[in-house]
């Protein structure tokens, strides 16, 4: 096996995203026969043309995938080359189509989830590649396709499948295409284009640039339309059209039975728009829409198919009684919208895994019941006036994943029910940390972690005082962590090693805050530092750490693990450095030895008089050099990745 193995090797002529590919294939296949028969078919490929030849390459890798990944696959030729492709749009894309089905899974999975796996499996046999991922939860974003994978999945569909149209080909031949790119020059008007007029088999429309167009009459002649997305390098899709009933009858829209996928995002909407007879629609997406038709949304309960609903940044002031009829729904965006109350209804869609009110400022409160939205995966309430969950929420969503409060909302007693919480956010300052944290062991995210008071920990079924970090000690899976009041650590570098942020392998970012300790007695405040340096040094995170912020430090010196030689020792991969507010902090590490530091802010170090030299290197490094070599080649490079400076309010900077 590993001498064919390294004959295919060879036999990829150096190319990473053949090998890639290949070998994703051979992973998953682990049969000498398989192996063989692609030596054997790489031979036959022999004097073909170079692009050719990597075309029928990779489409061995191709052919080893199962027919509904083959159909998911092929299916992203509709987007350009080197476009970024959202995961979510795209899963949602396949659903529309029809190419998820559970199938033998049984009920129990859904269609996103079965999208999500065949997202995964894509991406790991690498025909997927340069991942973009979401700053806190760490899920996948965008993706991209290489251009020669790219150029496969256009050679694998049928002719009729996929066509790229200009505007202005008016005279095109499309009576059997089934799915359009269109293209749009600046200027160009889509009154009746016979591209689209002819295609009377014509199931999806993406427009690339849409925002060049007046309106979208045109696109409501293809009875058999399934899918009308536009992609644009904007925020929004249709920017600056109209849709009104001098562009588009209530009727023309009525007539798309077979709409699945409709994003009208950014767009002016008319009393006359009507969504009525859109019962197969699965996908709504309204946001920025303005002037929004009150009888758009009474009306919402006929879509009995809807999945996926998306109103935010829109003008919509109410949702009406009926959206409880939508028993397949499963994601709901009401962010940054006007909305004041939620009907109690809401709480009947038992498929509901989604709820998003971010910046929903008249907001107040949720409905008592919401708790049996028993499949809730995500409850965003950043930004809201909601100052409290309700109790149904904290004891019944034992599936929540993602669970974000902002600054009003108030932190539930205890959270032991949430077994499954990946990201806990809030804004609180004056509340206590929820009981249960420690066995939330699938974090990833916590922002903020607030340290109890050694009096409010005494009254502890466990009867300890060590300030409450000891809490996080089991949750390694953490990759995003802040701790703040950490003046409320009793004292000690055993205190502080208690959180064990060394075993936190996964830790990407950490911010950890000191809060003010409300006296100016010169003895407390120099017992302070003393604890509080002592505190730091226990708090030693993993190497792998990538950004560190320290805020509210009082400690004369940072601790060893940061000082001399250690700080490129012990934390080698720091892309990412904070100093704030350490008002009695003299000296700066060694910053200048950090290879891969692209970020760093030095802000109100009021004790800082010089950035000597022990800035960049310690002086221990120089005089060894001096003495060794004078070679300025074998001297390490000072700052190699730095991009970015700030230093700000250092009011007795000197040097």
């Amino acid at each position: 096996m590993i001498s064919i193995g390294k004959n295919i090797a060879e036999k990829c002529d150096g190319l990473p995203l053949a090998a890639n590919l290949l070998g994703s294939s051979m992973c998953s296949k682990r049969e000498k026969s398989y192996w063989r028969s692609i030596v054997d078919d790489i031979d036959r490929l022999q004097g073909t043309p170079e692009h050719e030849k990597v075309i029928s390459i990779l489409k061995l890798s191709y052919d080893n995938l199962s027919p509904p990944l083959k159909q998911c696959f092929s299916y992203c030729c509709i987007f350009p080359k080197d476009w970024k492709i959202e995961r979510e749009m795209l899963i949602r894309l396949w659903m529309a189509e029809g190419f998820l089905s559970p199938s033998s899974r049984g009920e129990n999975i859904s269609l996103e989830d079965i999208g999500n796996e065949y997202f995964e499996y894509l991406l790991w046999s690498s025909f997927f590649q340069d991942v973009e991922k979401y700053h806190e939860s760490g899920d996948i974003w965008k993706c991209k396709m290489h251009d020669l994978v790219h150029d496969l999945a256009t050679s694998v569909v049928d002719p009729n499948e996929f066509r790229i149209a200009k505007v202005r080909d008016d005279k095109e031949e499309a009576l059997q295409v089934r799915r359009f790119q269109l293209l749009f020059d600046e200027g160009k008007n889509l009154a009746s284009p016979t591209v689209l007029s002819n295609a009377v088999k014509l199931r999806t429309i993406v427009a690339l640039e849409p925002k060049y167009i007046s309106h979208v009459s045109s696109f409501f002649q293809c009875r058999r339309l399934r899918v009308l997305c536009p992609l644009s390098g904007w925020e929004c899709g249709w920017r600056g059209c109209t849709l009104s009933s001098r562009s588009m009858s209530a009727s023309s829209i009525s007539k798309l039975k077979h709409l699945r996928y409709l994003d009208l995002s950014d767009m002016d909407l008319s009393p006359e728009v009507s969504l009525n007879h859109s019962y197969n629609l699965q996908t709504l997406i309204l946001k920025f829409c303005r002037n929004v038709p009150s009888c758009l949304l009474n009306k919402i309960g006929s879509l009995k198919s809807l999945r996926h609903l998306d109103i935010s940044f829109s003008d919509i002031k109410s949702i009406p009684e009926n959206i409880g009829s939508l028993e397949h729904l499963s994601f709901l965006d009401l962010s940054r919208t006007k909305i004041s109350k939620l009907p109690d209804s809401i709480t009947y869609i038992t498929s509901l895994r989604t709820l998003r009110f971010r910046s929903c400022c008249n907001l107040d409160a949720l409905p008592s019941e919401l708790g049996a939205l028993t499949r809730l995966r995500c409850l965003d309430l950043s930004d809201t006036s909601i100052q409290e969950l309700p109790e149904s929420c904290i004891s019944n969503l034992c599936n929540l994943e993602i669970v974000k409060l902002g600054s009003v909302c108030e932190l539930p007693k205890e959270i032991k029910n949430w077994p499954k919480l990946r990201i806990f956010t809030h804004e609180r300052f004056d509340d206590v940390m929820p009981r249960g944290i420690e066995r939330l062991t699938c974090l990833e995210t916590l922002k903020s972690y607030m340290v109890r008071q050694e009096t409010e920990v005494c009254g502890s079924p466990s009867n300890k005082s060590y300030g409450g970090i000891e809490e996080l000690a089991g949750l390694n899976s953490l990759e995003v962590l802040k701790i703040i009041k950490l003046e409320n650590v009793r004292g000690g570098i055993e205190d502080g090693e208690t959180a064990k942020l060394k075993d936190k392998q996964h830790l990407r970012k950490l911010h950890l805050e000191w809060g003010s300790t409300g006296g100016d007695d010169d003895q407390v405040r120099s017992s302070t530092s003393v604890k509080d340096t002592a505190v730091l040094e226990g708090l030693q995170p993993h190497s792998n750490l990538e950004k560190l912020v320290i805020e509210g430090f009082s400690g004369l010196k940072l601790p060893k693990w940061m000082m001399g030689c250690s700080l490129s020792n012990f934390l080698p991969n720091l892309v990412g450095l904070s100093f704030i507010d350490l008002d009695n902090c003299e000296q700066l590490p060694a910053l200048g030895m950090l290879q891969f530091l692209r970020s760093l802010w030095i802000v109100r170090m009021k004790s800082i008089k010089c950035l000597g030299e022990e800035f960049y290197y310690q002086q221990e490094n120089r005089e060894e050099e001096e003495s060794s070599s004078s070679d300025t080649s074998k001297r390490p490079s000072l700052f190699p990745s730095l991009v970015y400076l700030d230093i700000c309010e250092l009011e007795n900077l000197e040097e």
